[in-house]
């Protein structure tokens, strides 16, 4: 079992003009309704076709819409809109960040309240595996995994829906969960317990109104969005895999890589995640402009295949070698 300690860890940061961060730090309700309402409206537009594929189209249809509606749908996750409504940095108003969260947390079975906190660790002490058990590194794949991402993400609906059964019952396992919420914070624990209740009591309502009423699809909509995850793990898992753990510099244990306009809009552009990991407080719309300020000091932003193409060499010479990890090339000027 991992011992976790606390411990600061002291990060290296670019250095960056005062009145430049002050305005990168800058929130804005639009910039966030901009990205969190068309996103939903296309999960809605999408989900749409499922229902219409369902009642007049042939299965294979069905499928190809299933598919299409799981691509996306899966970045109201953790993967992108938990994610950055989880550093409250995406609105001005604080309660539009709050609301958005929980609103995203309960449509894809997220406890968003154990979600922040783990995250929150997961940036004091990034791969730091004393420290940091959302992300823990060496990362491994395998075919299964593959499968799942492609059809039916098993592995992630029963970790989310188990975890809101559990919390429901105020049940706490492992290690992370016990270091996140100590039975000295009570006040903590009851949040967490009441916002899985909250999701799971909301959950069979819908359940069960489906089948009461018959609409046997929207079970595929509502209470088993798990398919068809596969891009938000393309994307999301270069941010860490095959680098550095237990480094003091996030151009060595994060990854930011170049991808196509639709999929950085989907991924609330945390492709950008060296820029994220070094200065989280700036909000997700203004990191390309943080990589203009700051981009002379980063390692380069390879193209998507490329950096795929790096990240299995890696993970397979980890399987034999687990101490070999892909050390990004930084500028020379840094590394003088």
């Amino acid at each position: 079992m991992t011992r976790l300690v606390e411990r600061k860890v002291e990060w290296y940061r670019t250095p960056i003009d005062k009145e430049v961060k002050k305005e990168l730090m800058q929130r804005s309700d639009l910039r966030g309704f901009l990205q969190i309402i068309p996103q939903l409206l296309l999960s809605v537009a999408t989900a749409t076709f499922v229902v219409y594929a369902y009642h007049t189209l042939a299965w294979p249809f069905l499928i190809v819409a299933l598919f299409i509606h799981g691509t996306g749908f899966t970045f109201v996750g953790e993967h992108a809109a938990i994610h950055e409504l989880s550093h409250g940095t995406v609105f001005k108003t604080k309660g539009l960040n709050e609301f958005f969260l929980r609103l995203c947390g309960f449509i894809t079975w997220k406890n968003v309240i154990l979600y922040r906190e783990s995250h929150i660790r997961h940036h004091m002490a990034t791969v730091h595996g004393d420290q940091d058990l959302e992300v823990p590194l060496p990362y491994h794949l395998t075919l299964w995994n593959w499968v799942q991402y492609y059809t039916f993400d098993f592995s992630r609906f029963k970790a989310c829906a188990w975890m809101i059964i559990r919390h429901s019952f105020g049940i706490l396992s492992g290690e992370w969960e016990h270091f996140l919420f100590p039975e000295s914070d009570p006040k903590a624990r009851k949040r967490l317990f009441n916002y899985a209740r909250f999701v799971l009591a909301g959950q069979l309502l819908i359940a069960a109104a489906i089948v009461y009423f018959k609409a046997w699809i929207f079970l595929a909509i509502f209470t088993f969005p798990f398919y068809a995850t596969w891009l938000a793990w393309l994307v999301t898992i270069p941010q860490h895999a095959g680098l550095t753990p237990n480094s003091n510099d996030f151009r060595i244990c994060c990854r930011s890589v170049k991808v196509d306009p639709f999929t950085l809009f989907m991924h609330w552009k945390m492709d950008y995640h060296v820029e994220h990991h070094m200065h989280a407080g700036v909000p997700f719309y203004n990191l390309p402009k943080l990589r203009q300020a700051i981009g002379y000091d980063l390692p380069p932003m390879d193209p998507f295949m490329k950096t795929w193409k790096e990240i299995r060499s890696t993970l397979k010479r980890q399987k034999s070698d687990p101490s070999y990890c892909h050390v990004p090339q930084l500028p020379s000027a840094a590394q003088s």
